[in-house]
């Protein structure tokens, strides 16, 4: 511990970060199994996806509730994102279905 006090925060926190990162890599190359790991990568990314479409739905809801021209452009906005938001969504799903079929 002693050697830390010598050195700045930037070395600490990157010297950190590279050990995560090497963690990382290292048992990464114990995977055998990448379509296991794509498919569980798949599920996430789809149920952020999802979060994201309810996340936007309630802030263009809140944003509608208010009534004023800048709320009503917010609104907008928000409620285009949450078409964003579920078309990627539905990509995300529909790529994972196909991969889940395909067996991984």
């Amino acid at each position: 511990m002693s050697h830390i006090k010598n050195c700045g925060w930037a070395e600490i926190y990157t010297g950190y970060f590279a050990r995560i990162l090497y963690w990382a890599v290292y048992k990464a190359s114990y995977i055998y199994n990448w379509t296991l790991t794509m498919i569980t990568i798949l599920y996430i990314l789809t149920g952020l996806a999802f979060a994201c479409v309810v996340l936007t739905l309630v802030m263009g809801t809140v944003a509608m509730s208010k009534k004023s021209e800048e709320n009503r452009k917010k609104s907008n906005k928000w409620m285009w994102r949450r078409i964003y938001a579920q078309v990627s969504a539905i990509l995300l799903l529909g790529i994972t279905m196909y991969m889940r079929s395909k067996g991984a």
